[in-house]
């Protein structure tokens, strides 16, 4: 019965995003600078061999060893996160559209559509944020410099995710369309 929006309640549902989009955008800006302070902290105490990969200045085995595992499971941990998002994408369309076509009323439906993909923004931002801390972990524990590109990806990623009226309607169009 209300599965299809009237044409002109498409312009009342984008209306929904703009003073959400704000906090999500903050949101980001925090994940992002945790990445990004972890990262300096990271290289800092790396350079002055100050971090857990060194003993009184010498490389520490245990934590290298750590490290090495750390660093070789990264790529497994963003595949596994990409998957992850990805699905969750697909969950918030397949809700949204259920939520879309139930018996609330249309400014109900309209606040369950943002909530929808807030709750996806942030899920997709706070996994991204997961791997560039796993990543830089191994530059932290072991000195391995291979460990950088981690969360110089989920930063590329986050700014290039970040929450948008543009990325809103999408979600809409896909959701009630």
């Amino acid at each position: 019965m209300n599965s299809q929006p009237a044409p002109d309640s498409l312009p009342a549902l984008r209306s929904q995003g703009p003073a959400g989009i704000l906090p999500l955008r903050v949101i980001y800006f925090a994940l992002g600078s945790g990445v990004a302070m972890f990262l300096a902290v990271s290289i800092v105490l790396t350079v002055e061999r100050s971090s857990p990969a060194f003993q009184g200045g010498a490389p520490a085995p245990q934590a290298a060893d750590v490290a090495s595992w750390i660093l070789m499971l990264t790529p497994l941990l963003g595949v596994l996160l990409l998957t992850a998002g990805y699905l969750a994408g697909k969950a918030a369309l397949v809700g949204a559209r259920r939520d879309w076509s139930g018996p609330h009323s249309v400014a109900e439906r309209e606040r369950r559509l943002f909530t929808r993909f807030a709750i996806l923004a942030v899920v997709r931002g706070a996994m991204l944020e997961v791997f560039g801390i796993f990543g830089l972990s191994a530059l932290l524990l072991g000195a391995h410099w291979g460990g950088l590109a981690a969360p110089l990806i989920a930063m590329a990623i986050l700014l290039m995710m970040l929450p948008s009226q543009a990325r809103y309607e999408a979600f809409l169009s896909q959701a009630v369309g």
